[in-house]
């Protein structure tokens, strides 16, 4: 396989990183690191780098064993981006805001660029030879549907697998370390769909596979469901004793009925969708005239303390050279001396003083006047984003109603075409009994037919997968020699303690590899600290990587540093320093406070391996972190020390 090297990432408009409309990131070989404070945006960061490549975010309550399908996780998962992205770009920059990517893989560099909320199409797509420039996609009257079905083809042409949501599957699982921190030693269905990617004869077996798992599931499912209905029937022709008999295709009339249902059920959940758009168009207007009411109050105020500016009163009673000149006065005249000099300057000093107060009254007035300005211009945009969620809201809401209206039309309609089907339907519910019971033995009989065809089906399918997984095991004991040692010495450098791996086959989810540690199997998560459990987890990946043949490749890690044991940190930071110094890239996030691991891995990258980007400069930090300022800026300071080999 070919894995995908990062070269630069522009994002623009996203509205999450306020201090920047345009971030453009140059990526040398090495390690690239976001650091930052909590809260600031880092593991969305890696999800919008993802999501350029895949064109999906994964949503955590999508969990890969519910699905168990390569196809079909990616197919679940290709909507959620919108809610994903919804909220972190204002409405105001939904159709500015895109990502774009410059990657290569193999002999070939690829540009893309895609909109958050449409991951339907590409709005840009080239692919071009390294060596001899030619431009590989034409992408002049190609429509954005049309690019991205392009991207898809010589992606998996390129990576060398058998489709693009095989890609898409090691990019999350394995190229990637995010937030959500799915461990693949412990996740059957992901280990052993990475078995069939990493150590099968092919990819296209691994898709084989796939489908078999999907079949066999399929099978077991109907066979359940089979004796299910045999078992409730027979149950009922024991219970009958009066016989019926309806001249009826029950299956098409029962299926007939099912679908009347599903399209009520339809209509339900679209009312519910309208109640809940109503309920959003109701904020939206309460906010809209809160914050009306509120740009009134501060005109107000702003009228109040501009009218104020020119009658300015000042007390000049308290000025301390005022009182003695004063006093010095009112003794010369009680001295019969001559105060002419003292009242010149008495005058003076009045006049000085008074001038001085009214200039810094008018300075403090106009700063409350900019103030509030500022404030008003802050609400102004805050009412326009409600105004433009609200105009949003209204199209979709349109839009919901005539769904509703013609799933109506269609429901009273397919009603009336079948008036007569569902008449006789429900008189065969209350039918006699007893050609009933001679209907319901001819369902029994044909559903054990049914079952044991599905059985045997189910045993050819476990059959072709047994061999499959026959032919995993020759491969993986093939390749265990090169990848046993490069994962032992890994996850032993992490961990300081005897690792191995062993592959075995469980009865429910196929073939695995077992962990062991100081020679005990650990199976279950808790038999590890979180530290032990996410690093070995990455020391696998970095494994699978290197077995994949891939000249390059660029992973995605977000640092699991809140779990991170203190004395794991440097052995973390040089774990990542091994990969790196293979010529991979790494593309990570870091809480600049755990300092440790970003400082070890800085010793063992250099400036020529590693570059550290500052999260404090894409976006307003919190006011406890603005009083931690100085301390973040420390810590930067320290590892850009060890970056120039300070350490």
């Amino acid at each position: 396989m070919n894995f995908p090297k990062i070269h630069k990432i522009t994002i623009n408009d996203f509205s999450l990183y306020k201090l920047k409309n345009e971030i453009e990131l140059n990526l040398n070989d090495g390690v690239f690191c976001l650091a930052g404070a909590n809260g600031l945006g880092k593991s969305t960061f890696i999800a919008i780098v993802s999501y350029a490549l895949m064109g999906i975010v994964v949503d955590p309550k999508k969990n890969f064993d519910s699905i168990n399908q390569i196809p079909e996780f990616y197919k679940r998962n290709e909507k959620f981006a919108e809610t994903f992205f919804d909220g972190r770009i204002d409405e105001s920059k939904r159709d500015l805001a895109f990502v774009s990517l410059e990657f290569s893989i193999k002999n070939f560099r690829y540009t893309i660029k895609r909109n958050f909320f449409d991951s339907t199409g590409l709005l840009e797509f080239s692919r071009v030879n390294i060596y001899t420039g030619e431009e590989t996609v034409n992408s002049n009257n190609c429509t954005e549907s049309d690019l991205l079905n392009l991207y898809k083809t010589y992606v998996k042409q390129d990576v060398e697998i058998a489709t693009f949501e095989q890609f898409a599957f090691i990019q999350c699982f394995v190229l990637t370390f995010d937030e959500s921190k799915k461990l693949i030693f412990w996740d059957a269905p992901v280990m052993n769909r990475v078995l069939y990617l990493f150590f099968g004869i092919n990819p296209e077996d691994a898709d084989m596979a796939d489908n078999l798992r999907k079949k066999i599931s399929k099978h077991e499912s109907n066979m359940r469901n089979l004796q299910w209905n045999i078992t409730q029937n027979e149950r009922t022709v024991i219970e009958l004793t009066n016989p019926c008999l309806v001249n009826l295709d029950i299956g098409s009339a029962e299926a007939l009925i099912d679908n009347i249902k599903k399209k009520e059920e339809e209509v339900n959940e679209l009312i519910n969708t309208i109640e809940k758009q109503n309920n959003i168009l109701k904020e939206c207007n309460l906010h809209i005239s809160d914050i009306a009411i509120s740009i009134i109050d501060l005109e107000s105020e702003y009228e109040k303390i501009f009218s104020s500016i020119q009658n300015i009163e000042v007390t000049i009673d308290k000025d301390f050279q005022i009182v003695t000149l004063l006093r010095e006065i009112a003794r010369k005249i009680l001295s019969d001396e001559d105060v002419t000099n003292d009242f010149d300057m008495l005058k003076q000093r009045i006049y000085d003083v008074s001038e001085s107060m009214k200039e810094k009254c008018q300075n403090d007035k106009m700063q409350d006047l900019k103030n509030i300005d500022k404030q008003i211009s802050d609400k102004k945009q805050a009412q326009e984003e409600f105004r433009l969620k609200k105009e949003r809201t209204e199209k979709i809401l349109i839009e919901n109603k005539n769904n509703i209206d013609n799933l109506n039309i269609e429901l009273n309609k397919l009603k009336f075409d079948n008036e007569k089907i569902i008449k006789q339907y429900n008189l065969y519910l209350s039918a006699n009994n007893d050609d009933k019971i001679e209907a319901i033995k001819k369902v029994i009989d044909k559903d054990k037919i049914q079952k044991i065809e599905e059985t045997k089906s189910r045993d050819e399918a476990k059959e072709k997968l047994k061999n499959l997984e026959a032919e995993i095991r020759t491969q993986y004991h093939k390749a265990e020699e090169t990848f046993l040692p490069i994962f032992k010495d890994y996850a032993t450098n992490f961990l300081g303690l005897d690792i191995d791996v062993e592959l075995k086959k469980s009865s429910n989810s196929g073939l695995y590899l077992a962990l062991s540690v100081n020679n005990t199997e650990r199976r279950d998560k808790f038999q590890l600290s979180e530290s032990q459990q996410y690093f070995i987890d990455i020391a696998l990946r970095f494994a699978l990587i290197e077995i994949g043949n891939s000249q390059t490749a660029t992973m995605f890690i977000d640092t699991p540093e809140g779990s991170l044991d203190i004395a794991y940190e440097s052995r973390a930071g040089k774990m990542f320093g091994d990969f790196v110094n293979k010529s991979f890239d790494l593309i990570m996030t870091a809480n600049i406070n755990s300092s440790q691991l970003l400082k070890q891995l800085a010793l063992k990258c250099r400036n020529e391996k590693m570059k550290i980007e500052r999260m404090t400069n894409w976006t307003i930090l919190s006011k406890v972190q603005q009083e931690e300022q100085q301390v973040i800026e420390n810590a930067f300071n320290e590892i850009e020390g060890a970056l120039n080999g300070i350490g």
